[in-house]
């Protein structure tokens, strides 16, 4: 099974901190592949995240998904803002890092390396652990 995701700061960035992080295996290039994880943040200063990269694909995006009915729409946020004392979780059903036009597939067992950036200029490096679709894993509604 995967690690729990490693998690490194640089530019001294502790104030925002990286909790549960995953994402799905792909399973074919036909769609995008997502990541989700909690961003808290431990500083007295707002943060705000303004971009993510990955040399895993060619698009990584902030985005949300919202649902109309049956249509389901995805759209690019550009920005994240984590109040002070505060979390954010991105989830399935809402904000959500998109990793398009990815160089391989994403298997279960995989760690997907993300930089998450933020509006003050301080980086966070994560590694994303994969799991594949459908099964329990340590942060899936069914155990917690």
């Amino acid at each position: 099974m995967a690690s729990s995701g490693v998690v490194t700061a640089s530019a001294a960035s502790p104030r925002v901190a990286v909790e549960r992080p995953w994402a799905v295996a792909t399973l074919g290039h036909s769609r995008p592949a997502a990541a989700y994880l909690t961003l808290v943040n431990r500083g007295s200063e707002t943060a705000t995240l303004v971009d993510v990269c990955s040399p895993a694909a060619k698009v990584a995006e902030i985005s949300r998904s919202t649902e109309d009915g049956k249509l389901v729409q995805i759209e690019n946020v550009g920005r994240v803002k984590i109040d002070p004392g505060s979390a954010v979780t991105f989830s399935p059903e809402g904000t959500f890092i998109r990793l398009a036009d990815y160089l391989s597939f994403f298997s279960e067992g995989d760690e997907i390396p993300l930089t998450l950036i933020f509006e003050d200029g301080r980086e966070l490096y994560i590694e994303v652990p994969v799991f594949f679709p459908g099964t329990s894993h340590p942060y899936s509604r069914t155990t917690q």
